[in-house]
């Protein structure tokens, strides 16, 4: 009988092969420790994870564009967490191990496409180097490759939250609230949660989420109950053309509200009352206009009376 505190080093020799990126001496510690130790608990949950990432492996193998081969293991991410959360909770420092390999090895395959010479990179690319690093917790070097795929797309919402993730986890909290906020304005319901991690979004996912939406619904309502308990409320002055761009944007919404169904007014709502808080933001800085400001908290108080009592006790 080998000792539990042999098989303990041996594990954490095996955790930290996988780490390090090497899947199969990983694999094969794994499998020489299950021959001395069958009912090891932490054991038989190790061999989920292999049993997952050992088919992604297999799989990759067979993909020759390095692009396709990083999204392989990127996209793979969340139904590895899906997988492992349907017979017993996540044990952290094996999601945690399994998270870095396959970020690691993600981003290994894009490093190959991305050229340093070259100004102006592929937005996309740059994107997913920067959400690796972010997943590595190399949160300088994420910030860096977000910031050049936002130089490209500065109007890309996935690449904002994602860039505001970074700059929260880096510590830069202030610059968080305003992309994020930027983020949820350019287009909520196209924002990837399961690549966002900073407490500063997560906490206000959970928060919203208690209140009963799920979805696109719920992604449309984030910046609303973000500004009401001032997670998400700095504000940015806007410039003349982006406000005439909001106007339009809720003579819009306001029409499309009146024509749709109520099933379709769930996200279209949340959408409009965001736009209204940001138009409420533009009369609310020098010179202050109090009775825009009492305008639109009419048009929320019409649509929410909920939201309208919550705007007025901030």
């Amino acid at each position: 009988m080998v000792s539990t505190k042999l098989v303990s080093s041996a594990l954490d020799e095996a955790l930290s092969l996988f780490r390090k990126g090497d899947f199969l001496a990983g694999q094969a510690q794994t499998e020489k420790l299950l021959t001395q130790d069958l009912d090891n608990e932490d054991l038989k949950y190790l061999n989920r994870c292999i049993a997952f990432w050992g088919n992604r492996f297999d799989e990759v193998a067979y993909i020759q564009d390095p692009l396709k081969a990083g999204e392989h293991f990127v996209t793979n991410w969340a139904p590895f967490l899906q997988y492992m959360q349907k017979d017993s909770s996540l044990l952290e420092p094996f999601i945690f191990t399994f998270k870095t390999l396959a970020f690691r090895t993600a981003v290994m395959f894009y490093s190959k496409l991305y050229r340093p010479e070259i100004a102006e990179q592929e937005p996309f690319l740059c994107r997913r180097i920067g959400l690796c690093f972010k997943a590595l917790g190399d949160y300088e070097q994420a910030v860096d490759f977000l910031y050049m795929a936002y130089h490209s797309e500065s109007d890309n919402p996935k690449i904002i939250a994602e860039l505001a993730d970074a700059f929260a986890l880096y510590g830069e909290t202030k610059r968080a609230k305003v992309f994020f906020r930027d983020a949820f304005y350019e287009g909520a319901s196209e924002i990837e949660l399961e690549y966002l991690e900073s407490h500063l979004i997560l906490d206000l996912v959970a928060s919203v989420s208690q209140l009963g939406y799920r979805g696109n619904e719920l992604l449309e309502w984030l910046p609303v109950y973000g500004y009401i308990d001032r997670t998400l409320s700095i504000k940015r002055e806007l410039k003349a053309a982006e406000v005439g761009k909001l106007k339009q944007r809720i003579f819009m919404l306001e029409s499309e509200l009146r024509r749709i169904s109520e099933d379709e007014q769930r996200v279209v709502l949340p959408k409009l009352i965001n736009s209204y808080l940001w138009l409420m933001d533009t009369y609310s800085l020098p010179p202050i206009d109090e009775d825009k400001i009492k305008e639109i908290l009419l048009k929320i108080k019409v649509l929410n009376i909920n939201i309208y009592k919550a705007l007025e006790c901030r």
